[in-house]
């Protein structure tokens, strides 16, 4: 099951960066989305402690989740919070995945103080 999880946000992030890399007028947004990746991962780092290798999977799956929560945004569907939701939820059980059990609790404890779909709003 763990892996199948990981499998899949590889493939929400290969997709959405797919996606995002073949629209025009897009580049500014990969842009912020890159930045913004960068610095919630730097955060985050700050308080989980893990290595380069994790550090690199982290941004790529943040900077994936970022860009699918704007896409998320961008539609009007009814079902938007719900998907937000579930986003949120496989994101943050893909990055528990690739983390020690230390690093586990110092991520609980970091997502707890840190809404994540703040961090979106302040973009």
């Amino acid at each position: 099951m763990k892996s199948s999880i990981i499998t899949l946000a590889l493939t929400l992030v290969v997709t959405v960066t797919g996606f995002a890399h073949s629209l025009t007028g897009q580049h500014q947004l990969q842009v912020s989305i890159e930045q913004a990746a960068r610095v919630q991962v730097r955060q985050m780092q700050e308080s989980i402690r893990f290595n380069e290798f994790e550090y690199i999977q982290i941004k790529k799956l943040t900077g994936a989740y970022l860009a699918a929560v704007q896409q998320v945004k961008q539609t009007t569907a009814a079902d938007q919070p719900e998907r937000l939701a579930q986003l949120e939820a496989a994101y943050k059980t893909a990055i528990a995945g690739m983390l020690t059990e230390v690093q586990k609790q110092a991520f609980t404890t970091y997502a707890a103080a840190h809404s994540l779909q703040s961090l979106l709003a302040a973009k």
